[in-house]
């Protein structure tokens, strides 16, 4: 399945999708003008007899092999990194006008044999040359087609191969058919020369045919793609140079003919426009990466946070200083540990899922708060980021981690959270966090069948020592209290004041009433025994009511509710006592 194409982040380090300024569009224009000027001029000497200069016809196919092949190999090369469908067709376009030159080459009389090679007869190099000057144009004519349709897909690994192969492949078998062809087709296709003349080129209609294939794939390159890239604006003067390479001739009357030698250096200029854009364009690119480079290097070093890029293994390959200062080691150490090493074992598992689909690629990156060993022992916490680097095929070659410290956060947080939970005076829980224990207990105790108790406390005489000793003294007395219930209860109980002289106790997990009458009478002679409060001893003592799950009910507030009406019965009973809530009455204790 075709994906969407370039992906934006890679674009400005392609050399096909670059997109061509209006000073490039001029300078191309300006060259087609040129050329079509120059054709012009030649054009009525083109029938002028050159001299015969042996060397020269090797040497231009050759330049012209060598720069099609160029171009087609980096034109494929571009396509590994953008896998953009439409590039093995102009690759392969490419390749072909490389490979056709060779059997032209070959069987072109005067070259290497008086003949030609490979058995030619005296048709083959010129119908090598038509189908060299009208397969170009047709193949261009199909690229422009398929990036019509597929211009902003993206091929998948697979399809990349298939397209690759099927280029190259495609390329060769053509070229191979073609051969055979121009070889085998003496006796049945029609003839186009005769003697070194080209006037049956005309008129027989094949050489109008090739001219206006030119003509067409210039036209669709025009209107269609209209120099949007700087390679699709050279390509069209490329296109532009081979049409004047078949103009020039269809009318030069004879081979090494002014006209001749004019049409062979378009042909060469063909060849090179592209390839001296493709080249142009990788030199732009050299600059832009060192560009990137520098500016990510800067980023790196001098970031606020922590950044390190990680090998698969998860062994750091370097890091900035902002990640030296956060954990506290150097980079030197910190690139012979491993990233599992410092980082607190509970938080290690879900993290080594979440790098496992990074590298299945099912995910592009992920962010967590986790915890760090820092080199003196202690813990940080931090905001990590991590993404993965992918090479031209896709496959992982790296992770990017970048961590912001949040201990300091972290730390306010939990004082946060310990306040909205808290006492502040007293430190114990409040209302709220009793509620949520309470909410907890009592969803055990139903599953196991299980009692828990509910003590609800109010001071007796509390209000006189405020009377007489102040309210600091008052404050002093509750968190004195406070530290004597904590010291009475079990260490699965909860003790947690409700607010004024107020408190409440949660037992979960009892056997039997006795149990909360144990707990309650402690609480009682622990909360009767003298304070030492600024010099002088303070007496007070506590009313205690209580309710049980699941005699008294089976909602929270039901317990704490019943606990309350106990703890105002043991008030009205005389006080310092504890009493069990029992449906409109309760039942008297200590």
């Amino acid at each position: 399945m075709l994906k969407p194409s370039v992906r934006q982040e890679e674009s400005s380090f392609s050399i096909t999708v670059y997109p061509s300024s209006v000073k490039q569009r001029r300078a191309a224009m300006a060259v087609g003008l040129i050329l079509v000027l120059a054709v012009g001029v030649v054009l009525p000497y083109a029938k002028v007899a050159g001299s015969q200069v042996q060397a020269f016809l090797p040497a231009f196919l050759t330049g012209v092999f060598f720069s099609e092949v160029l171009t087609a190999y980096l034109i494929l090369s571009e396509f590994q990194v953008t896998r953009s469908v439409s590039l093995p067709f102009l690759a392969g376009a490419y390749l072909y006008n490389a490979l056709i030159v060779i059997p032209h080459a070959l069987t072109f009389p005067g070259i290497f044999s008086a003949a030609g090679l490979l058995g030619a007869g005296t048709q083959t190099a010129t119908w090598l040359w038509v189908f060299w000057h009208g397969g170009f144009p047709l193949l261009i004519g199909l690229y422009a087609a398929v990036e019509r349709r597929f211009g902003h897909k993206q091929a998948s690994r697979r399809q990349a191969i298939g397209l690759m192969t099927g280029s190259v492949g495609g390329a060769l078998l053509l070229v191979s058919i073609l051969t055979w062809i121009s070889i085998s087709g003496e006796a049945w296709l029609p003839r186009i020369i005769q003697k070194d003349n080209f006037h049956i080129l005309i008129t027989s209609g094949v050489g109008p045919v090739v001219w206006a294939v030119n003509l067409a794939a210039l036209g669709m390159l025009l209107f269609q793609m209209r120099g949007r890239t700087v390679i699709q604006l050279w390509l069209t003067v490329a296109l532009l140079a081979s049409l004047l390479d078949v103009t020039l001739t269809l009318f030069s009357g004879s081979r090494y003919s002014l006209g001749w030698y004019a049409a062979r250096l378009n042909s060469i200029l063909s060849a090179t426009f592209v390839l001296g854009t493709l080249l142009y364009e990788i030199r732009r690119l050299y600059y832009r990466i060192v560009r990137q480079e520098r500016i990510f290097r800067t980023v790196f070093e001098f970031a606020a946070v922590g950044i390190a890029r990680i090998d698969l293994t998860r062994r750091p390959i370097e890091v900035n200083r902002a990640m030296e200062k956060i954990l506290g080691y150097p980079e030197e150490d910190l690139c012979r540990m491993n990233a599992a090493d410092l980082t607190y074992p509970e938080d290690l598992t879900k993290e080594q899922e979440l790098l496992q689909e990074l590298k299945e690629g099912t995910r592009d990156h992920f962010q967590v708060e986790k915890r760090y060993f820092h080199k003196n022992g202690g813990l940080v916490w931090g905001n990590s980021i991590v993404s993965v680097v992918r090479g031209v095929n896709d496959e992982p070659e790296f992770f990017i981690g970048m961590v912001e410290d949040i201990t300091r956060r972290k730390e306010y947080e939990k004082q946060i959270t310990y306040q909205a939970f808290h006492d502040a005076l007293t430190g114990l829980p409040n209302r709220a966090l009793f509620s949520d224990r309470l909410q907890l207990a009592l969803i055990q105790a139903k599953r196991t069948s299980r009692k828990l108790g509910v003590l609800f406390l109010d001071l007796d005489g509390f209000k006189a020592v405020n009377d007489e000793h102040g309210h600091e003294a008052g404050d002093q007395l509750l968190q004195e209290v406070a530290d004597r219930l904590a010291g009475t209860v079990r260490s699965g109980d909860t003790v947690a004041r409700l607010g004024g002289d107020e408190f409440i106790v949660l037992l979960p997990d009892i056997a039997e009433r006795m149990d909360a009458e144990t707990v309650a009478e402690k609480i009682r002679e622990q909360v009767s025994a003298p304070f030492a409060l600024e010099g002088s001893m303070a007496y007070v003592s506590t009313s205690i009511g209580m309710a049980l799950y699941p005699y008294h009910g089976d909602e929270a507030q039901d317990l704490i509710k019943h606990a309350d009406l106990a703890m105002y019965r043991a008030k009205q009973l005389g006080k310092n006592r504890w009493c069990f809530f029992e449906g409109k009455q309760t039942s008297l204790g200590g």
